[in-house]
Order: structure tokens, then C-alpha cells, then sequence
């Protein structure tokens, strides 16, 4: 049995919260219940004398009546040998033998869940995958080169089996497909539209495997030229991005205006109380920021004062936006190669790319923090100056209409 929720990010940002989603998984359990036995008991006293025979109970009659006849069998000795000490302090040792027969039926009682985990115990194969793991892992890390010799390998994989690769012939074969990695990696990611994908490819460089040949295409586009835009050759990936097209723009539109363009969209739409369309909302929920709880807080200013700060924001905006694109993209293409079990200084090539682009967001990243601080403490004068009107409008009984005035439409 099993519930989900997705992720709410924009829609906790509309109500003031954040949800990351979540998943239950239950497995039924069962209770067997092979033999059940209550002992007889007598109490007497000056009030009077309670007797109670006992009970047993068992799963089927012809138990039942078997395990009757071995209990009556052993009743007679048990019984003669009572009569026989009737006065003897040896009777608490037969009540306390009595008493350790009756733990060992009731101790027959079956849990689904624990002999589910003893029986796949028993056919020893916890042990068997594992043993497959570490052999798999072992023959990866030899093969390529992450280990010095097998036995190095075998020692790292028995502490790990994770840390080699794992990806047999059939692995391999489809991971080879016809593909570009990096171009497949990045349609996978949410939020970043067309013309910002191509822009991060022509700037990372990719690998494409084309009829089993493996080929890497080298970066085009500087990085400031991705941020920044201007007179650029990029990629074209209009078709299949299996080949290198490229086509030349003089003023093509870099990474900060395009956010600055997609934020301008969300503002209007905030404004006029619509509902954020499918890409809008990708983008607030892939944003590593609470992008649209900022761009609401802007909807209460003047349109010029609004539109300045967008202008002021477009960049940090838009270098935040392509670290999380680029870190994210760069992993599962690093995952589909290694699968794929790419040549290593094909590997090697592209994670320099890669890193270079990654090295010059994170200075210009730095360049531009005092404008990320500014944007916090602005956000959070803006909401102050929110709360307080609102404490106002409370005061007034007109706090209702204001908040229906701030919902989004239909």
C-alpha cells in the first residue's frame, strides 16, 4: 500500500509555506497462530474456591484431535504422579513444567514479516547480491582504471560495492544508443526553456554517441557571452542535436535576460491575478529560492519601482539559476556515461569542461553577493511593510478583501 504527495513550491509559496512532498510505503503483516494453550487453575480461599479447567485452541481439527492425544498421553503420567504427591512441594516443579510446555506451543506462532526475513535469509541470498555487487563493481573499477589492479579493487568494492561502476553489456549497449548527454541531461531538468538550453550546451561542450562512435563537442560560447549574451555562434539543437549545427546570432539574448524576461511574465501574471502557466511554475519550483514569495512581494509596488528591482535581480537571479541547472546536469550525465562506460579521458575532457563553467559561476556569483544580500533584507522590508498594513486592514475588518485581492485567479 502505498501514498504520495508532490512537491508544493509554488503552491506553499502562494499560502506561505513549503512542502517537499513525501511517499508512505506499508507492507501487510499477518499473525499465525499455530497453538494457543491456557493452563487449568484452582484458587480457594475463605470467600469460596474458583476453578478454572483451561483452554486449548488450534489452527485445524485434525491438529486438534493430534495434539490431544499426545497431551491426554502425557495427562495420565502427569496426573498420576499429582495424585501421587498431592501434599508434596514437588507439585510447583510440575506446574512450572507444565508451564514452560505451554511457552514452547504458544512460541510456534508465526509473524509474516519474520519468516518472510527468515526464509529469504535462509536461501542465503542477502549474500548472493552482494556477492554479485562487489564482483560487478570489482571487474568496473579494473576496467577502468579507478583501481590499480584487481586486488585493489576487490578491497575498495567489499567496502563499497557503490563506488564502482555498475553497467553490464546490455547496460552498456543502451547507454550508447544514439544520444547527446549533456543535451538530454539538461531537457530533463525543469524550469530552463529552449533558448537557455542551448545557450548552457554551446558553453558546457558535450559528449554524442552516434552509430557506437563516441564524440565530444568542444565549448563555443564563453561564459560571460552565456550570461551576458551579445554577437555569438551557438549550437542548434532545433532537430536532434545528434550533429553540430550551429547558427550565428549578432545580439543573441544571454542567461540574465532571459530570467529578467520570465520574471517580468510572472510579475504581470501576479499583478492580474492569473494562474502561473506550466513553465512559470516549473520555474518557481526548480528556483533554489522562494522566486515566487519575491516576485509577489514586488507585485505590491508601483510597476517602475517593481521593474527596477527586476532589473537589479535579473543577474544574481539568473547565475543562481544556471549553478542549479549546470551542478544538476552535469550529474546525470556523469551517471549516464559512467554507465554507458565511456572511454575515461572522453569522461575526463568533458568534467574539465564542465568545471570551468562551473568555477566561473561561482566567481561571478561572488562578485555579485552584496546584490543577493540586498535582495534578502529588500524581501524582507517588503513583507515587514506587508504585515504591518495588514495588522491595519485587520483593525479596519478589511483584511478579507485584501487577501481575496491577493489570490491568484482561476
Amino acid at each position: 500500500m502505498t501514498a504520495t504527495t508532490t512537491p508544493g513550491a509554488y503552491e506553499g509559496q502562494t499560502r506561505g509555506y513549503l512542502t517537499g512532498g513525501g511517499m508512505s510505503l506499508r507492507f501487510p503483516q499477518a499473525s499465525l497462530d499455530l497453538a494457543s494453550i491456557n493452563l487449568p487453575k484452582v484458587r480457594a480461599g475463605c470467600e469460596g474456591i474458583d476453578l478454572y479447567l483451561g483452554a486449548f485452541s488450534y489452527i485445524n481439527t485434525d491438529q486438534l484431535i493430534a495434539k490431544l492425544r499426545a497431551i491426554g498421553s502425557a495427562s495420565l503420567g502427569y496426573a498420576f504422579q499429582l495424585a501421587l504427591e498431592a501434599i508434596s512441594p514437588q507439585i510447583s516443579g510440575i506446574i512450572k513444567h507444565f508451564e514452560n510446555v505451554t511457552e514452547r506451543i504458544n512460541n510456534l506462532n508465526l509473524s509474516s514479516c519474520q519468516a518472510g526475513r527468515a526464509l529469504v535469509d535462509a536461501t542465503g541470498l542477502p549474500e548472493k547480491i552482494r556477492s554479485s555487487q562487489i564482483g560487478r563493481c570489482t571487474g568496473a573499477r579494473t576496467a577502468s582504471g579507478a583501481s590499480p589492479d584487481y586486488s585493489a579493487a576487490r578491497q575498495a568494492c567489499a567496502a563499497d560495492p557503490s563506488t564502482g561502476v555498475v553497467g553490464d553489456a546490455e547496460d552498456q549497449a543502451q547507454g550508447r544508443r544514439d544520444r547527446n548527454y549533456l543535451w538530454e541531461a539538461l531537457s530533463n531538468l525543469n524550469g530552463v526553456d529552449e533558448p537557455s538550453r542551448e545557450l548552457i550546451l554551446s558553453a558546457l561542450g558535450t559528449v554524442v554517441a552516434v552509430n557506437d562512435q563516441v564524440v565530444t563537442w568542444p565549448p563555443i560560447v564563453s561564459f560571460d557571452q552565456l550570461v551576458d549574451g551579445g554577437n555569438i555562434t551557438r549550437y542548434d539543437c532545433t532537430v536532434d542535436c545528434l550533429a553540430q549545427a550551429t547558427v550565428s546570432e549578432p545580439t543573441a539574448t544571454g542567461l540574465t535576460e532571459l530570467v529578467r524576461q520570465r520574471l517580468e511574465g510572472i510579475l504581470d501574471r501576479v499583478r492580474t491575478k492569473q494562474t502561473l502557466n506550466a513553465a512559470d511554475i516549473d520555474l518557481v519550483s526548480a528556483a533554489p529560492l522562494p522566486l515566487y514569495r519575491m516576485v509577489n512581494a514586488l507585485s505590491t509596488l508601483t510597476p517602475a519601482v517593481a521593474d527596477s528591482y527586476l532589473a537589479q535581480w535579473a543577474e544574481p537571479l539568473a547565475l543562481l539559476m544556471a549553478q542549479h541547472w549546470v551542478d544538476t546536469a552535469a550529474r546525470q550525465a556523469r551517471r549516464a556515461l559512467s554507465v554507458a562506460k565511456v572511454e575515461s579521458a572522453v569522461q575526463e575532457a568533458i568534467e574539465g569542461q564542465i568545471a570551468e563553467v562551473q568555477d566561473d559561476i561561482r566567481t561571478r556569483v561572488q562578485r555579485t553577493r552584496f546584490v543577493m544580500d540586498s535582495i534578502r533584507v529588500e524581501v524582507e522590508m517588503l513583507e515587514r511593510v506587508e504585515r504591518a498594513m495588514m495588522r491595519n486592514l485587520s483593525a479596519h475588518g478589511l483584511e478579507a478583501a485584501y487577501q481575496f485581492s491577493r489570490t491568484p485567479g482561476p
